[in-house]
């Protein structure tokens, strides 16, 4: 029963927390891409992606995908220490 979720902890979740933080980050820097992509990036748009009060969306978006990747990261780590132990 044990061996799946070794399985699991050791090889698909620590794929599946890169995967949610790219996915979060590109989320986040989309526009910029895309403005570089169309030859229309302006310092402007860089400066309103740092500052939150204007892009506080996507901004939402980042932060959250970087916590729930490192909480899923560590928990997962946590649960493969203690199933490690257990044997």
């Amino acid at each position: 029963m044990k061996k799946p979720i070794i399985i699991y902890l050791e090889k698909f979740n620590p794929i599946l927390a890169i995967f949610i933080f790219l996915w979060c980050f590109w989320t986040y820097s989309c526009p910029l891409f895309i403005a570089i992509l169309h030859h229309k990036f302006e310092w402007k748009l860089l400066k309103t992606m740092i500052d939150a009060r204007e892009y506080y969306i996507p901004m939402y978006i980042l932060i959250k995908g970087i916590f729930c990747s490192v909480i899923l990261w560590l928990v997962g780590e946590y649960f493969k220490v203690q199933f490690q132990k257990d044997k």
